[in-house]
């Protein structure tokens, strides 16, 4: 027995001096450094290396193992640059019968909690540093073993975050700042807990969470479960989070397939506002926009590899604007794989888009389009721009990416160094560089860069030999609008063209002054047919083409003058207008010494040919569903031109004094007066067309005065002279837009008469008179016969002219009545008509003969036919004159 009483007293002595030992480093000061230590030591398992106790570290032995840390920071955590502070520690261990199954921590309280956040990434620690860049902090003594195998930091967020708040059965936080005051990009904010605690619910087997605070004076709740047990039906575990503040709700909800919810989640985020403005104050920034949105998308994949799916996000704005995105990224963490589609209507369902009376008035009515690539690489591609004019498309821009994002002391959202690009990525169209100063008004956008654009791409040409527009460009909303402020451009690598562009904004008055607009062009084309064919025309001139030019435009004016050499045609001109509300009108001159009709006529035949092709092809698209609306500048524009032109030249054939007013007025088209000397007669007309009508028919009505008989019927080989001049009064449509012959949608009639006729033949009175009076008639002796009366009606119906009722010509002895047709699209001529002595009856007949054949060599031959009565009758209507 005595070595029993020996080893009990060996034993007790052992235990006393451990507890003696435990009591002198627990409480004595001289252990005070060691007491530091161990805190360190164990911390730094926990959290991770960067871990200091500066405070003293007391211990409370009763009623159950409790110690109080004091002062503990954090100088890096995670190597993401975030310092921790906690102002006071206790962790109190279980019961000490509970000890002899393991070392555990029963509760945690902490207490004073200071974390500063910034959103800059500062370089984590390296092996022969102990500090992060933007902390001064001396090396951490390595730990003499460590306590845990497992580094905290290699573990991904969510599991840090989890096995801190599920470490203990009871953990309390209080007081505890969240803050970020000195982000270089404005980013500065404070969340401030109150209270937060995690206490573990051993019915439920789950974890509940329950914190109170504020983010940026705003107060926030949040409450929610984390299962600590596995669902039996599919041996995963679940999440319930709420989090609500000012103007939102947040719900989270899922599952993970370990109770560290480090692998495998499945996580259904959805957010609600009922005040976007309220969102936007909680985030210190502008309210620049108020209305309500809805966030909804599923988190899925591994810790550093989620992937956001079935994104829905929906928005309406108090003025009734709307905003729907849908898509997902498929890694959240790298930013890469964003697939997004939007649609914006900027306008209140149910609202009619104002009218566009004039080019002011246009204004965008709805936005689409798909975001896709890295987030630090998008592409914009297939936006739909939607006017109440018109709709304008764009394939692709990008990629664009963002330097920095930042927040004014305003509270704007400003967009820094900014690069996007637009075409084929070997050889873009454009590279732009610049800065957006406030994202939510869109305001303050300054970009400049490179342009190099097909200008086959401008041409919606098929040729691979008109070059490129290169230069640079200058884009800003210096004037509260989006536009250019300098372009400098040249076309090269051209073949058939050459030609520069200059533009200026002058912002001389300040920023939100109207600005002035100049824009100064010259274009050359030394072969036009060459030209044609490389935009998929054809034309058989080769006349050269050369344009110069200047224009310059306000908020208030436009002025435009140039000159413009077609062939040997030289054309100046000036336009004018006054910008309002309402229409706009321009107003100005065009005019040229000498028209040289043939070369024009030639130019234009390409021009129309390309026209048709596109129309052809705009049509077929129309067909297919997938053309976009052009716009109408026949609804918003209005012109008041003077036209003149010295001389005309075609073929030989000449016409001189031409002078027109061109008018457009909400879409009708008019040239009144016009006028024009041609072949010794005087033409005077008035034309019109209705641009908004379908078919766009042009209407003319005038007379003609003054036309030689002979210069009108030389080109029908008649064989004999005449003199006499026509006058010529027409009502007449054709529908040029039509499909079929152009002569074949003539309409309308003309009213032939004719003063100081004489034909030098006496066949007209010998036909009338017959062979026995014929013999003693002066005029049939002398081959001369005066003609004292020509009215010759026509009504064309789909060109096609016919007698309205007759026509009738009066001799000084004889009357001939006609009827008949001349068919201009077959160009022939089908004419009967009856001559009777001037004094004679129904039965005094004559030789009635017939017109017919081609009209540019009609046949004329006698017919036999009973008289006719109403020919008869129809002939005296006609007026004679001197």
């Amino acid at each position: 027995m005595r070595w029993l009483v020996r080893l009990a007293a060996v034993a007790a002595a052992a235990l006393l001096l451990m507890v003696a030992a435990v009591v002198a480093l627990t409480q004595l000061p001289s252990f005070a450094a060691r007491r530091q230590d161990l805190a360190e030591r164990f911390l730094r398992a926990s959290v991770g290396p960067d871990v200091e106790v500066r405070g003293a570290v007391n211990v409370d032995l009763f009623p159950r193992f409790t110690a109080r840390l004091g002062d503990v920071t954090v100088l890096d955590v995670a190597g993401a640059g975030v310092e921790l502070h906690l102002q006071t520690v206790a962790l109190t261990l279980t019961d000490y019968p509970a000890l002899l199954g393991g070392f555990a921590v029963d509760a945690a309280e902490v207490e004073g909690v200071r974390i500063l956040l910034p959103m800059v990434s500062r370089p984590t620690p390296s092996a022969d540093s102990g500090s992060g860049t933007g902390a001064a902090t001396s090396a951490l003594p390595a730990a003499d073993a460590p306590l845990d195998s497992v580094d905290p930091t290699s573990q991904p967020v969510t599991a840090r975050i989890v096995s801190v708040l599920t470490a203990v059965p009871t953990v309390e936080i209080r007081d505890l700042l969240l803050e970020e005051a000195n982000d270089p990009q404005g980013w500065n904010f404070a969340l401030r807990v109150d209270s937060l605690s995690s206490t573990y619910d051993a019915v439920a087997g789950a974890q509940r969470l329950s914190a109170s605070g504020t983010y940026n004076g705003e107060a926030v709740t949040l409450n929610g479960t984390l299962d600590r047990e596995a669902k039996p039906a599919d041996g995963r575990f679940g999440t319930q989070i709420a989090l609500v503040t000012r103007g939102l709700e947040l719900d989270l909800a899922g599952s993970a397939a370990s109770a560290a919810f480090d692998r495998d989640l499945a996580l259904q985020v959805s957010g609600r506002s009922a005040s976007i403005g309220d969102v936007l104050q909680l985030l210190s920034l502008a309210r620049a926009e108020d209305g309500t949105a809805r966030l909804d998308f599923t988190l899925a994949g591994d810790p550093g590899a989620l992937a956001v799916k079935d994104m829905t996000f929906a928005a309406t704005l108090t003025e009734g604007e709307t905003l729907t995105i849908a898509g997902g990224l498929a890694d959240l963490e790298a930013g890469t794989g964003l697939s997004l589609s939007f649609h914006s209507d900027l306008l209140a369902p149910g609202t009619a888009p104002p009218v566009a009376n004039g080019l002011r008035d246009i204004v965008v009515t709805s936005l689409s389009g798909f975001l896709e690539g890295d987030l630090d690489k998008l592409v914009l591609r297939d936006m739909l721009i939607q006017t109440n004019a018109f709709d304008q498309s764009i394939r692709e821009v990008g990629p664009i990416s963002v330097g920095a994002v930042e927040r004014t002391a305003k509270g704007q959202v400003r967009l820094r160094d900014i690069t996007l690009q637009a075409g084929p990525r070997d050889r873009p169209v454009f590279r732009l560089k610049g800065t957006v100063h406030d994202v939510l008004e869109l305001e303050g956008l300054v970009l400049s860069g490179a342009v190099d654009l097909p200008v086959a791409d401008l041409l919606q040409a098929p040729g691979t030999g008109l070059g490129r527009l290169v230069g640079t460009l200058d884009v800003s909303d210096t004037d509260g609008t989006l536009g250019v402020d300098a372009l400098e451009g040249r076309i090269a690598d051209s073949s058939v063209m050459s030609g520069t562009l200059s533009l200026v904004r002058d912002d001389a008055a300040g920023p939100r002054a109207p600005h002035e607009v100049r824009l100064a062009s010259t274009f050359a084309i030394p072969d036009f047919g060459a030209f044609a064919a490389q935009t998929g025309a054809s034309s058989a001139s080769h006349a050269p083409v050369t344009f110069s030019g200047m224009l310059s435009a306000s908020a208030e004016s436009l002025k435009a003058e140039g000159k413009a050499s077609l062939g040997r045609t030289e054309i100046t001109g000036e336009l004018s207008s006054s910008l309002g509300p309402g229409r706009t009108l321009f107003e100005g001159k065009l005019a040229s010494p000498l028209v040289y009709v043939d070369e024009l006529v030639g130019l234009a035949a390409a021009s129309r040919d390309a026209l048709e092709a596109e129309q052809t092809r705009r049509n077929s698209a129309i067909a297919q569903g997938t053309a976009d609306p052009q716009i109408d500048l026949a609804r918003l524009v209005d012109l008041d031109i003077d036209i003149s032109a010295n001389r005309l030249n075609s073929a030989g054939d000449t016409a001189s004094g031409l002078k027109a007013r061109l008018t457009l007025d909400k879409g009708m088209a008019r040239l009144d007066p016009f006028s024009a000397s041609y072949m010794g007669g005087r033409i005077k007309a008035a034309v019109q067309s209705d641009l908004n009508a379908d078919p766009t028919v042009v209407q003319a009505k005038g007379t003609v005065e003054g036309w030689p008989l002979s210069a009108f019927l030389n080109a029908s080989n008649v064989g004999f002279a005449t003199q006499g001049r026509l006058k010529l009064a027409f009502d007449m449509s054709v529908d040029p837009s039509s499909d079929a012959a152009l002569l074949r949608t003539l309409n309308g009639t003309v009213s032939v008469g004719l003063t100081g006729g004489r034909l030098a033949t006496g066949k007209l009175d010998l036909a009338g008179l017959g062979i026995i009076a014929g013999l003693f008639n002066e005029a049939v002796r002398n081959d001369s016969t005066a003609l004292r009366c020509v009215s010759v009606p026509l009504s064309f119906t789909a060109g096609v002219a016919r007698t309205a009722p007759a026509l009738v010509i009066e001799t000084d002895h004889v009357r001939v009545v006609g009827r008949g047709t001349i068919d201009l699209p077959r160009n022939t001529i089908d004419i009967y008509a009856e001559p009777r002595p001037l004094d004679g009856k129904e039965n005094d007949l004559g030789y009635p003969f017939a017109i017919t054949g081609a009209l540019n060599g009609p046949q004329v031959g006698t017919v036999s036919r009973r008289p006719d009565a109403r020919l008869y009758r129809l002939g005296a209507g006609c007026k004679r004159r001197a």
